[in-house]
């Protein structure tokens, strides 16, 4: 059973490994695929200053986001730095990360990705940045707070600062930022983008990988039938929920406590 390994499916699978392995749904939706013509247009932007989108409205939106937000792109990401940088890290016990993957996308032994722009800061520390266009949710016991807030810290980043860090031979403090600049609500795209940050020495790294490669343990059991599901808040974003049988219900309910055994 192939099973491809995304380093944007890392915050899920860290959780609960069964994603990797269940049968998923694909389901597309109008408002998914505007979320993601959006992500690309912006991504695009990010590294050539260019707006292509896939229409003119789509286009005109963004020029009126720049606009309206005031960002300014060369301070956010400087000349000089590199952006979208393929990444593949071999995750089943033989150590090695290379700078492409397109030879070995559905091999489950590697977890491959893309890093969207990496540099260095004044100091020379090597810095990986990770642009985020997803829907700020307002929360409303907590007014101007994130509900469901971007993690600068999550596994996706911290498998791009592996990445990069053994690709440029680099074994100093990596500093990690993420900058969320949501699609949604249309004031947020208005506003300036967040900029959270975080950093990690190497010997953090070394041990992230030995969780990257007991996750790939774990995936590998539950190919053979021995299951690892561990059902939680993150379940509401899980493409396997809707077949799995330990699954968190979105909503509340009175049986959310209960397990099927």
């Amino acid at each position: 059973m192939p099973v491809e390994l995304r380093a944007s499916r890392l915050p899920l699978l860290m959780r609960c490994a069964g994603a990797a392995y269940l049968e998923t749904a694909q389901d597309s939706t109008a408002e998914l695929d505007r979320a993601n013509e959006w992500g690309h247009m912006v991504h695009h932007w990010k590294e050539t200053g260019e707006i292509r989108g896939p229409n003119k409205r789509t286009e005109s939106a963004l020029r009126k986001a720049l606009n309206a937000s005031g960002i300014d792109r060369l301070s956010l990401w400087p000349s000089g730095g590199r952006h979208e940088q393929a990444v593949a890290v071999r995750v089943d016990g033989n150590r090695e990360v290379r700078s492409s993957h397109d030879e070995i996308l559905g091999d489950s032994r590697w977890i491959t990705g893309t890093d969207d722009f990496d540099w260095y800061l004044l100091d020379d520390s090597l810095w990986i940045d990770d642009l985020k266009t997803g829907k700020w949710y307002d929360d409303p016991e907590d007014p101007g707070t994130n509900r469901f807030p971007q993690d600068v810290r999550s596994p996706q980043l911290r498998l791009y600062a592996l990445a990069i860090a053994t690709l440029v031979n680099y074994r100093g403090r990596v500093n990690v930022s993420l900058t969320h600049w949501p699609r949604l609500p249309v004031e947020r795209r208005h506003s300036p983008p967040v900029r959270y940050w975080t950093s990690y020495t190497t010997e953090e790294l070394n041990d992230y990988y030995a969780e990257l490669e007991a996750l790939y343990a774990r995936i590998q059991a539950g190919i053979g039938g021995n299951l690892s599901l561990s059902p939680g808040d993150h379940c509401r974003f899980c493409p396997a929920r809707a077949g799995c049988f330990v699954a968190q219900p979105i909503e509340p309910s009175p049986f959310q406590h209960y397990r099927r055994n």
